[in-house]
């Protein structure tokens, strides 16, 4: 089992620095992460992208707009159309 975070940033950021740092900001702030970072969640993955590509996914998928939000969580359908677009656009 294992995290994968996707970031929106036009800024320059090292995704393994990142990932790091969210991670022990996450095993800090909440006790449960913690305990599940040492036993089921064994891997945690970063991709830092760029804002224009989740709002090209957004705008492919019809969402376009103050009122739409990209997914806190993505999972289901909407996490294969994801990983689909992402396979299809040069990241």
């Amino acid at each position: 089992m294992a995290h994968q975070w996707y970031i929106a940033t036009d800024d320059k950021v090292n995704s393994e620095d990142l990932k790091i740092r969210i991670d022990n900001k996450l095993k800090e702030l909440n006790d449960d992460y913690e305990v599940e970072r040492k036993h089921a969640l064994k891997e945690v993955f970063v991709d830092v992208l760029s804002e224009q590509t989740f709002m090209d996914f957004m705008k492919a998928k019809g969402k376009v707009g103050g009122q739409n939000k990209f997914p806190r969580v993505l999972k289901g359908k909407m996490l294969e159309d994801w990983q689909k677009f992402l396979k299809n656009v040069a990241v």
